[in-house]
This record gives structure tokens, C-alpha cells and sequence, in this order.
């Protein structure tokens, strides 16, 4: 894996939350959005396949994955914007989500 294509891994997986797309913590996500079992060297006590929260984001990564593939004709992988564009991509995606964050905080402290 080159320099470029390591940066953008690490961006989209950093920002997507989802380490089974940086590390391969379960196997890898496929762009079918399944999951493979664990790797051979997991604990015996976790399950074969992986369930909970990460299987689900995975799984909204893989739907994401489609609806991006109908709107833009190509996959993030197929896409050849520089990597300064997709920093700049992932840049504004970030401050949106702070926005999102400050406005849930701002809406839960005015709660009683």
C-alpha cells in the first residue's frame, strides 16, 4: 500500500469510526457489507462472527458505500482525486460532525 492510498485508509477509517477497515480487527468489512469470522488468533471466548455495535456501523458503511456508488457512479477506492482533496473532503466532514456533537451537547443541557 502506498503512502497516498495508507493516508486515505487511515482518514476514511478514522473518521468513520470504524476500525474493521483500518485494521481488520473482524476479518475486513467486503463491500457486501458482511463480515468474516475473527482472526486466528482471537480469544476462544469471543464469538465466531462478530456481533454489536461494530457489525452494525459496518454494515451503514456498506449501505453508505452503495448510495455513494448510485450517486457518483464509483467507489471512494475507484476515485482518483488527489489525496489533498480527500483530506479536504474528510476535513469538512470532521467539522460537521463537531457541529452535530456541540448542537446534541447544547440540547442535553438544557434538559432538567
Amino acid at each position: 500500500m502506498s503512502d497516498t492510498e495508507l493516508a486515505i485508509a487511515f482518514a476514511v477509517a478514522w473518521i468513520s469510526g470504524c476500525a474493521c477497515l483500518l485494521w481488520g480487527f473482524f476479518g475486513n468489512c467486503p463491500k457486501s457489507g458482511l463480515l468474516k469470522g475473527l482472526p486466528p488468533n482471537a480469544p476462544p471466548s469471543l464469538p465466531s462472527r462478530p456481533t454489536g455495535t461494530e457489525t452494525r456501523v459496518c454494515a451503514d458503511i456498506a449501505a453508505r458505500q452503495q448510495r455513494g456508488i448510485t450517486k457518483y457512479g464509483t467507489t471512494v477506492e475507484a476515485n482518483p482525486l488527489p489525496l489533498r482533496d480527500w483530506l479536504q473532503h474528510a476535513y469538512e466532514e470532521t467539522l460537521d460532525q463537531a457541529i452535530y456533537l456541540k448542537r446534541a451537547i447544547e440540547e442535553l443541557d438544557k434538559k432538567p
